[in-house]
C-alpha cells in the first residue's frame, strides 16, 4: 500500500451504456470507501413517466 501518495483519483460510476451519471475526484491517499457513499448519493433518481400506466 502506498501511504501518503501524492496525486488524485477519479471515481466514476458508469451505467449500462457506459455514460457516467456521477463523477468525483479525490486525493490519492483517501480510501475509496470514503468516496463511495457521496458518489452513490450524487446519482440522480430514475424518473418515471407522468400519468397513469397503460396496460
Amino acid at each position: 500500500m502506498d501511504r501518503g501518495k501524492k496525486g488524485s483519483k477519479l471515481h466514476v460510476s458508469p451505467e449500462a451504456q457506459g455514460i457516467p451519471p456521477a463523477v468525483a475526484a479525490s486525493g490519492a491517499n483517501l480510501r475509496d470507501s470514503q468516496v463511495l457513499t457521496p458518489l452513490i448519493l450524487a446519482i440522480p433518481a430514475i424518473r418515471s413517466r407522468r400519468g397513469r400506466s397503460r396496460r
